[in-house]
């Protein structure tokens, strides 16, 4: 079945398993200049774009998973937010719920480009 091919299948097969590890390898270069580069691989390997994405693509793909936790955290920030006391704890989860609206932005633009 497979002889009329020029190659023979192994050839095909090693061909895309190099090629594979290649994207991995990428990612995994891409995730080397993090300060935790487990986590970044864990969660950019979490989505099945990540293997066969550029630079441009990994940043996307990063906006889309941060903006997701970041809409799933912000009702609890709130939460705490009103329940706080604390003049400091009020500061910082003021500047934790200003940065999920931050971050809630820049995932609208970036998906209108």
């Amino acid at each position: 079945m497979f002889q009329h091919y020029k190659y023979p299948l192994s050839y095909v097969c090693l061909l895309n398993m190099v090629l594979i590890f290649a994207r991995a390898s990428f990612l995994e270069n891409v995730c080397s200049g993090c300060k935790d580069k487990a986590f970044c691989m864990r969660v950019l390997g979490s989505d099945p774009r990540s293997p066969n994405a550029g630079y441009d693509e990994l940043a996307g793909i990063a906006i889309e998973l941060a903006s997701a936790s970041a809409t799933a955290t912000r009702p609890k920030i709130l939460s705490l937010l009103r329940a706080a006391k604390d003049p400091q704890l009020i500061s910082n989860f003021q500047t934790c719920n200003e940065t999920m609206e931050t971050l809630s932005i820049l995932s609208e633009e970036h998906r209108n480009l």
